[in-house]
């Protein structure tokens, strides 16, 4: 449950702002507070992930049998690029809130992505 979370929280305040116009500085700033906090997530997960594990976790979708459903892990790499992409479109948010987002939608769809 602790390796979905950073994948939650970005869910969660996607959706949540995307219910908002974008467009309103605070929404801005929400979703850079948002995405700096999946950022931190991912950094500390991979700060916990001992160098002999190799899959931290797994889980198989669906419920179907292992050699059916769809596998999904977690190991260091798919954590680091995971933290590299909410650092980058934190980034990306707070130029974009820096120059006034235009699009309503921006903030909320920034988050889904990550």
């Amino acid at each position: 449950m602790t390796y979905l979370l950073p994948l939650l929280v970005s869910w969660i305040a996607g959706v949540l702002l995307l219910g908002f116009d974008g467009r309103k500085r605070w929404v801005s700033v929400a979703a850079c507070v948002a995405l700096g906090a999946v950022f931190l997530l991912d950094a500390a997960l991979l700060a916990t992930i001992s160098r002999a594990d190799l899959i931290a976790a797994e889980i198989i979708t669906g419920g179907w049998a292992p050699g059916i459903g769809i596998r999904l892990r977690v190991d260091a790499l798919s954590l680091l690029f995971s933290g590299v992409c909410a650092f980058v479109l934190a980034a990306v948010m707070i130029h974009e809130a820096r120059a006034e987002v235009r699009s309503r939608i921006l903030p909320g769809l920034l988050l889904l992505l990550s």
